[in-house]
């Protein structure tokens, strides 16, 4: 999957108080409960260390906007998995790639059986994102417990959620979600996507063409789309009561065959938000945010030494 293309076989982020963020739980139900460090690679990409069939340490990248799960060749190789011929579409076009199933994949309390897989090269992970991802890791293996991802702290809390004072409902179920989001005051349809280092919108859609014509085509740092994309600037967005204004975006091409009822993609750090809370019991999205409300462009406090632009291949 060259440039890491989004994997869209069907397709293809807290919180609460003013102050400080409180994790404290009561366990309820079956979720399974508890907590694991990650790390941040590109200030939004989250690599967390789980096991694949039993083989402990694997470095699994967790991106909400990929389905399914998706496997390294290599790591298949070394676990004896081996699959039929499938085919993955992406915004790159389709990619040959092997249909197989895990035994196991745990990560932190999660534990899932039998897990139906995509076999690709993630190889390029590597020279990219500067260290090798053993698998892809959505929502139909996440799913299980409601989790927030804090990009500040670098954890990953799984459990039943804590209150959310900021928050929009899910206009999907796992494992693809996706939120309304006014964008220069039209109502597109995004997807919720760890593995989106921004804010993208599909040139299919009106508005994009409109705000692209008075933009300069450049090389974005996402890894995970095409070639064909302009940055942009929109007046304004808003999701839920977080409004943006100038908001910095990427117009990005779509296949036609490809999630063509969704509008866009979206990384939750793109527009400030550093604590997200996926809360599927009650099917919402919820935050926290860090940023300046005055500032032109989002400088999120907890971002490291910014990196440079991928190269586009």
């Amino acid at each position: 999957m060259g440039n890491r293309a989004k994997v869209l076989v069907f397709l293809i982020c807290v919180l609460a108080t003013a102050g400080s963020f409180s994790y404290a739980r009561q366990a309820t139900g079956s979720q399974p409960t508890g907590e694991i460090p990650f790390e941040l690679r590109h200030y939004c990409l989250v690599v967390a260390r789980g096991s694949l069939n039993g083989v402990k340490g694997r470095n699994l990248l967790i991106d909400t906007g990929s389905n399914p799960t998706v496997l390294d060749a290599n790591m298949a190789r070394t676990l004896g998995i081996s699959g039929g011929e499938a085919d993955l579409l992406t915004l790159q076009g389709h990619i040959p790639a092997n249909k197989a199933s895990l035994s196991s994949l745990t990560i932190g309390p999660i534990t899932t059986k039998s897990v139906p897989v995509l076999i690709a090269d993630l190889a390029h992970y590597l020279k990219d994102v500067g260290i090798r991802i053993d698998a892809v890791v959505g929502l139909d293996v996440l799913k299980s417990a409601d989790f927030v991802i804090d990009y500040r702290s670098q954890r990953i809390v799984f459990g039943p959620a804590p209150r959310y004072r900021d928050s929009v409902p899910f206009e999907s179920d796992p494992p693809i979600i996706h939120v309304t989001m006014q964008i220069d005051g039209k109502p597109k349809r995004i997807l919720v996507d760890t593995g989106a280092e921004g804010l993208f919108i599909f040139r299919a859609q009106n508005t994009t063409e409109q705000i692209a014509a008075e933009v300069q085509a450049q090389n974005s740092s996402h890894i995970s789309l095409g070639l064909n994309r302009v940055r942009v600037e929109i007046p304004e967005v808003r999701l839920g009561t977080l409004e943006r204004k100038r908001q910095p975006a990427y117009v990005e091409d779509k296949l036609r065959q490809s999630s063509s009822d969704l509008d866009g993609l979206l990384g939750p750090p793109a527009l400030g938000i550093f604590q997200v809370v996926f809360d599927f019991h009650q099917r919402k999205l919820g935050w926290n945010l860090d940023w300046d409300e005055n500032a032109p462009e989002f400088s999120p406090s907890f971002r490291p030494a910014p990196f440079p632009p991928l190269r586009v291949r």
